[in-house]
C-alpha cells in the first residue's frame, strides 16, 4: 500500500480508538509489515503513531474503567473485589501492603537525601569561579559571556556526577 496523507490520517484515527496497531492496520487493509516499515523509516510517522497509540490506550483505559464501575454498580462480586484491591490498601494482599509500606519507607528515607542533592549544584556554582568549573568539567564550545548557558551546562555536569555518586551510595547501602 502507498503511504498518503489520507491513509496516514485514517491510520492515526484508528490507532486513537484502541492503541493497537494490528487492529488499525487490519481495519484499513494495511499489512502490519507495511506499518512497521513506515514506522521504522519515517520519524514523523513514528512520532504521530506513538502519540495516536498513547491516546488510544488512554481511551481504552477510560472505557475499561467505566465498564468496571458499571459492573460494580450492577453488583458483580469480582468487579467489587478487583476495585477494592486496586484502590484501597486495606484490601490488598499482605504482600501488596508490605510492598507499599517498603516503598513508602524508601521514599521517605531518601527524600531528605534528594533535597540535599538539589542544593549541592547551586552551592558549587556560586562558590567556585566559572573558569575553574569550566576547567574542572572540561566544557568546550560555550559562550563565556552568557552566564545562563554557563549555569545550565555546569548544572547538568554537576547533576550527572551527583547522580552517579548517589546511585553508588544506594547500591552500597543495599549490599551491606
Amino acid at each position: 500500500m502507498r503511504k498518503s496523507k489520507r491513509t496516514v490520517r485514517a491510520l492515526f484515527a484508528e490507532l486513537e480508538k484502541t492503541g493497537i496497531a494490528s487492529n488499525a492496520c487490519s481495519k484499513l487493509g494495511i499489512a502490519r509489515s507495511t506499518y512497521y516499515r513506515w514506522y521504522n523509516e519515517d520519524i514523523e510517522f513514528r512520532m504521530g503513531a506513538d502519540q495516536a497509540i498513547e491516546a488510544g490506550r488512554a481511551n481504552m483505559v477510560d472505557f475499561a474503567e467505566s465498564k468496571l464501575v458499571q459492573n460494580v454498580n450492577e453488583g458483580s462480586q469480582r468487579a467489587v473485589e478487583f476495585y477494592l484491591k486496586h484502590n484501597d490498601t486495606r484490601y490488598r494482599s499482605m504482600y501488596g501492603r508490605e510492598l507499599q509500606e517498603f516503598k513508602d519507607i524508601l521514599e521517605q528515607k531518601n527524600r531528605s537525601d534528594f533535597a540535599a542533592l538539589d542544593m549541592v549544584p547551586r552551592i558549587l556554582l556560586e562558590s567556585l569561579p566559572s573558569e575553574k568549573l569550566i576547567e574542572l568539567f572540561d566544557l568546550e564550545n560555550f559562550d563565556p559571556n552568557n552566564p545562563v548557558e554557563i549555569d545550565e551546562r555546569l548544572d547538568k555536569e554537576v547533576q550527572k556526577i551527583l547522580a552517579m555518586k548517589y546511585v553508588a551510595s544506594i547500591l552500597e547501602r543495599a549490599n551491606s
